[in-house]
């Protein structure tokens, strides 16, 4: 059997930036929530080797950057603030399942 890795990244939104963590770093950055700040992000997280994102859902603010890292081919779940999710039913999603 084959074991593999999956690095996931957690991302905070808000109107202006988005806050980047990923699983098991102490490092984190912070990016515009702009398109260029998208690319940016994509590219970090290529680099780092993050293939799964949870993302915050904030008032649409969240909708430019998950159809960005989408596009790029980076596996992207939105979570509701306002009502918790268990971290098995964002693990499904993010992996395709419902």
């Amino acid at each position: 059997m084959t074991k593999t890795n999956t690095l996931t990244a957690g991302i905070d939104t808000s109107k202006a930036k988005l806050d980047i963590a990923i699983h098991g770093r102490t490092e984190h950055w912070q990016v515009e929530n702009t398109p260029p700040g998208w690319r940016h992000l994509a590219a970090l997280l290529a680099k780092e080797g993050v293939t799964r994102v949870g993302i915050e859902a904030t008032g649409g603010y969240e909708r430019g950057v998950v159809a960005h890292l989408r596009s790029a081919g980076s596996g992207t779940a939105r979570a509701r603030p306002s009502r918790p999710v268990p971290a098995r039913q964002v693990q499904a999603k993010v992996r395709g399942r419902r």
